[in-house]
């Protein structure tokens, strides 16, 4: 099996994290932290990129949460990775967002579903 790094790890909007990049420069690396701080959740976002799962194989729909837990809408939830396959750098990213359409004769968008958009080296692959 070939090597794999993770060079950088981008998160924005994914469950309590609005923004955090992190840059591992090819280096090894450990997150520690205080309890409630994002531990998890950066190891959850690392495991949805790749499989739609938690850190524990549990299916996962990551919505931007408030400070208070609750959710917030109309924010794309983006996941983006550069690795290191076998010597080749490539860049994983996948997109989460809320659907919201208005029905005929009506003021207001209400919610219809979820969209996932699928990214290889800036390339759309396929959105579901």
């Amino acid at each position: 099996m070939k090597n794999v790094r993770i060079k950088k790890l981008t998160l924005e909007n994914f469950e309590g994290i609005h923004e955090l990049s992190l840059d591992f420069d090819e280096r090894s690396a450990s997150i520690s932290a205080r309890n409630r701080v994002g531990k998890t959740t950066v190891g959850n976002a690392w495991s949805w990129l790749l499989l739609e799962k938690d850190g524990q194989g549990r299916e996962l729909l990551p919505k931007p949460r408030d400070d208070e837990g609750g959710h917030l809408h109309n924010l794309d939830t983006i996941i983006s990775a550069t690795i290191f396959v076998g010597g080749r750098e490539i860049i994983l990213q996948k997109t989460l967002s809320e659907i919201w359409t208005a029905r005929r004769g009506a003021a207001d968008k209400t919610f219809s579903g979820h969209e996932t958009e699928y990214r290889f080296d800036g390339a759309v692959i396929a959105r579901k």
